[in-house]
């Protein structure tokens, strides 16, 4: 990601706010988030968490239908095509990358070592959050990257819980 952003900004001359940025930094995405699926395949046994509760949809309701809302108006004012597919990417390649593997991850060893959950939950929001810093390469400023942190940090929070609620990471 910090590899790319500095390439895209540094090479081409596109800054993460440009309108273009999404479609100049397309291929990093299609790479990060295959690498993630391929991760997921190969080693399924290791990134499978074991459920002992049964899922809860109450909560994914309460905080998706805003987001379909959002992604309703989007469609609507962000231009078509590769900007779309690239926002997917970016979303399923996070959400599988840090709930269903590093959260998972956070999970059974918070499981194994007799301790609960609110350890994994911070750390995975936290890890979530960090990741983002490297938005500074991209051409943010320190403030927009320590806002955009703070705002990440509290939807990885909402985000472990939901998955925590639902067992799924599409709610299904």
């Amino acid at each position: 990601m910090a590899a790319g952003l500095y390439y895209v900004r540094n090479f081409r001359g596109v800054e993460y706010a440009d309108p273009a940025f999404i479609q100049t930094f397309f291929w990093v995405l299609v790479v990060l988030a295959s690498a993630t699926a391929a991760y997921c395949l190969v080693f399924r046994e290791e990134a499978a968490i074991p459920w002992e509760r049964a899922r809860h949809w109450g909560a994914y309701a309460i905080v998706m239908v805003p987001l379909v809302v959002l992604l309703a108006v989007a469609l609507v004012t962000v231009p078509p095509g590769v900007t779309l597919i690239g926002l997917a990417l970016v979303a399923i390649g996070e959400e599988v990358a840090f709930r269903q593997v590093f959260f998972g991850a956070l999970l059974k060893r918070s499981a194994a070592a007799g301790g609960g959950v609110i350890g994994a939950v911070v750390g995975s929001a936290l890890a979530f959050s960090v990741l983002h810093a490297v938005s500074v390469l991209g051409g943010r400023t320190a403030t927009q990257v320590a806002s955009q942190m703070l705002i990440i940090f509290l939807a990885g929070i909402v985000f472990a819980c939901l998955f925590l609620s639902t067992k799924s990471l599409v709610g299904t």
